[in-house]
Parts: C-alpha cells; sequence; structure tokens
C-alpha cells in the first residue's frame, strides 16, 4: 500500500496540502472501512466510524510523515478506537 507523497513544503516540515491529504487517505479508506465491519458487522455503522476514523487522521499531522508501515498500524488502531467508541454510544442510548 506505497503511497508516495511529495510534502509541498521543506523536507524538515510535515505540512502537506489538502487534496495530498485527500489522496494519502484514500488510499486508507478501505482498510479503515474493513477493520470497522469487522468489529461492528452493521454496513452503516461501520460507514460512520471510518468516516470519523478519516477525519482524526486528516487532522494529525504527524500521521502524513510515517513510514506507510507505520500509518497503517495507526490508521487501524483508529479504526478500532473509533469502531468501539460507536459502538459504546450505541449501546448507552439503547438503555
Amino acid at each position: 500500500m506505497a503511497v508516495q507523497m511529495k510534502l509541498a513544503t521543506d523536507p524538515g516540515d510535515c505540512r502537506v496540502v489538502p487534496q495530498e491529504k485527500a489522496m494519502v487517505l484514500r488510499a486508507y479508506e478501505a482498510v479503515c472501512y474493513q477493520v470497522a465491519f469487522y468489529m461492528l458487522r452493521e454496513e452503516k455503522q461501520a460507514a460512520e466510524a471510518a468516516k470519523h476514523t478519516l477525519a482524526a487522521l486528516y487532522h494529525c499531522a504527524e500521521w502524513f510523515g510515517l513510514p506507510d508501515s507505520c500509518r497503517l498500524a495507526k490508521a487501524k488502531r483508529e479504526a478500532m478506537r473509533h469502531s468501539l467508541e460507536y459502538r459504546k454510544r450505541a449501546l448507552s442510548q439503547a438503555l
């Protein structure tokens, strides 16, 4: 899942322009959804959890500077975390 990315700024700076962020996030969209669906077993909930995961990653400047393997691991962790939060909210509303 190697995503080559040229930073729009100097090499020591981790800022990435929005179009580049969107391109990189698209490469991780399926993984986030797969993790969320595996945990939630419901399409709408998984899509919502994946959407929140991608939004959180979008705002994490450090994530874009990580190597691919670290980015993938963090994306999976975030997807699990957001899926658990979604499940927790759903259960608390059901009570």
